[in-house]
């Protein structure tokens, strides 16, 4: 007898069994009490009880408690029985009791029989939907990659003026209700932004030049009035419209003012003002949006390079502490308030001595490298990720997110940068003399990649390393490809001439956009972690990645899962259609003095 919560009234296990134990005590509490009774019309009234008792056992207590209605009946038919066999006289009574019994048994029986086929009923709807609801998310993802795909001819014959016509059109997207730039355009602002600031203080003398932030505000309007769908979409449209004018007039002319979408906007702004300044500032545009008292105009920042490195993670940021505000009902929210503290020693530090501690690192010999095996689904290793950890003999571990975000700070991130493809290159040419088909991972920033000097260095190191060249794979970030590809294409196009595999990192996080996959000269693409992490428990996750990685294989692309951490996961991916897998289930990172050791224990020639 299995407990299953679709078929029972009570949800919870525990009360579910409360629910079986008390009405069988019931029932066989009448069952004895008949036996105490004299008079038939007693014992007929307590018959009632049983067949109600039974009754009520079987309409909520689902398949359980049918069976369990049925036992209890079938051994009161029994008692009947031999009771009216027994005695030197039959009682009728306990003959007009059996019937009674019969009839019980008979009505639960009809009863449960109507119900099942209610059941499948439903059942079979539910499933009828939710497969109409499935073909139509597959079709509508497979539309978007099939058109895509047909554009791959045209990459072909004109593959510099396509991606230019895909720059621009990203680069010039206005959103045509408010005239305001749309999403897009703000990322491509954010981007520039950020490129500017990194080069600035990279250049500059003064260490401390261009250290104020950027911060990025998001706006949602909760107009229940205003934006009734009572009110016709022409109205709703006038109200928008009115809205983004107020905005602009508010806000400073030396920030942009764009509409994300629906009712949401944002505001960039690159100005030297304080945190204090800025909540006046994010109050004054609050109130430029609220036009009544039907109107809450909820706002969440946040900030470069504080709480994101790049312009998709800076806007989803401000995005999240803007929704974080609407739960709490505060209006105004950073989103370093609502996330763990970010806090370390090296945002305390004076940039001319985080400067030092970084040239220290190199003098000291402070940096290492991890390896983080590959696998394909029959657990075999099939090649390694290099990664960098700085252990600093002051600090410990270093947080390897918040050291690199320093070193782009310094212009340090080169140097890191060629320090790790020198020793990732020399391992894999070791492992290469026993294992010749293994490959080695490494990893490019989009600052390293727009850096020419830092580039060329870098191809360099590969040609001179002796290495095959077809072992090595290039993780470009996504959001490099997704919005600076002209800026990096020359490069791109000279490492896969070589023979080395390019590959989108971290697909999912940010852009994610199956459009542009085929535009791109890349032959893996890897899911990220976040995007898997819930296969197991969301049907709907589910099939997006089934249908990502299903068309995906359909254009030649192979697919690597990141992050995976737990054996279902693995498991889901593996019956998914992935390639290769990666993450803390199938092996932690390796550090590099443990390198040897472990090839030879965990690799068969």
């Amino acid at each position: 007898m299995e407990y299953d919560k679709d078929y029972v009234f009570f949800k919870s296990r525990t009360s579910f069994l409360l629910a079986v134990s008390i009405l069988s005590i019931l029932f066989v509490g009448a069952l004895v009490l008949q036996s105490f009774v004299y008079t038939a019309y007693e014992k007929m009234i307590v018959s009632m009880v049983l067949v109600i008792i039974a009754f009520v056992m079987n309409l909520t207590l689902g398949v359980p408690g049918f069976a369990v209605s049925v036992v209890l009946t079938a051994l009161q038919l029994f008692l009947y029985i031999y009771r009216y066999f027994s005695g030197p006289v039959k009682d009728p009574n306990y003959s007009y009791m059996i019937e009674l019994s019969l009839m019980s048994i008979a009505l639960i029986l009809m009863f449960q029989l109507f119900v099942r086929r209610v059941y499948i009923r439903i059942s079979d709807l539910k499933d009828r939907a939710m497969s109409e609801y499935n073909r139509r998310i597959t079709s509508e993802t497979r539309a978007q990659i099939e058109s895509a795909a047909q554009r791959t001819s045209l990459i072909v014959r004109h593959d510099e003026q396509a991606v230019e016509a895909v720059e621009a059109s990203r680069t010039n997207t206005i959103d045509t209700l408010t005239t305001l730039p749309g999403r897009d355009m703000i990322l491509d602002h954010i981007d520039k932004l950020i490129d500017d600031r990194i080069k600035k203080t990279q250049d500059s003398v003064d260490m401390r030049a261009s250290e104020h932030p950027i911060y990025v505000i998001y706006f949602s309007v909760i107009d229940p009035v205003r934006f009734s769908s009572n009110l016709g979409h022409r109205t709703v449209d006038l109200f928008i419209q009115c809205m983004a004018h107020r905005m602009r007039e508010a806000a400073d002319s030396k920030d942009m003012v764009g509409r994300i979408s629906g009712n949401e906007f944002a505001v960039v702004t690159s100005r030297d003002i304080s945190e204090k300044d800025l909540f006046a500032y994010i109050d004054l545009l609050r109130n430029s949006l609220s036009e009544n008292e039907n109107s809450h105009v909820y706002s969440g920042y946040s900030q470069y390079p504080r709480d994101a490195r790049y312009p998709g993670d800076l806007l989803s940021s401000a995005e999240t502490a803007m929704r974080s505000a609407i739960a709490s009902m505060t209006y105004i929210e950073s989103y370093t308030s609502i996330s763990p503290s970010n806090d370390s020693f090296l945002k305390k530090m004076d940039p001319t001595e985080r400067h030092k501690i970084f040239d220290d690192i190199f003098d000291h010999n402070e940096l290492h490298l991890v390896y983080q095996p590959c696998m394909d689904r029959d657990h075999k290793v099939v090649g390694f990720e290099s990664f960098v950890r700085w252990e600093s003999p002051v600090y410990g571990s270093v947080d390897t997110r918040d050291f690199l975000k320093y070193a782009e700070k310094t212009g340090h991130i080169f140097r890191v940068g060629t320090f790790v493809v020198k020793k990732a290159l020399e391992e894999l040419k070791r492992i290469n003399k026993i294992y010749p088909d293994i490959h080695m991972t490494l990893n490019f920033s989009a600052t390293q990649l727009k850096n020419e000097k830092n580039t060329r260095e870098v191809i360099d190191l590969i040609k001179d390393s002796g290495c095959i060249t077809s072992n090595i794979i290039m993780d470009i970030p996504e959001e490099s490809l997704m919005r600076g590809l002209h800026n990096v294409r020359s490069v791109l196009e000279e490492l896969t001439d070589m023979g080395v595999t390019l590959a989108l990192d971290n697909f999912g996080r940010a852009y994610s956009s199956l459009n542009n996959i085929p535009l791109m000269p890349v032959s893996l693409v890897k899911l990220d972690g976040g995007f898997t992490s819930d296969l197991d428990s969301n049907a709907t996750s589910k099939l997006l990645t089934s249908s990502i990685i299903s068309l995906l294989n359909e254009i030649d692309i192979s697919v690597d899962a990141t992050g995976v951490e737990t054996k279902e996961q693995f498991e889901a991916l593996a019956s998914l259609g992935c390639k290769y897998f990666q993450g803390k289930y199938l092996c932690d990172p390796i550090p590099e003095e443990r390198m040897g050791a472990w090839v030879a224990d965990n690799m068969i020639k």
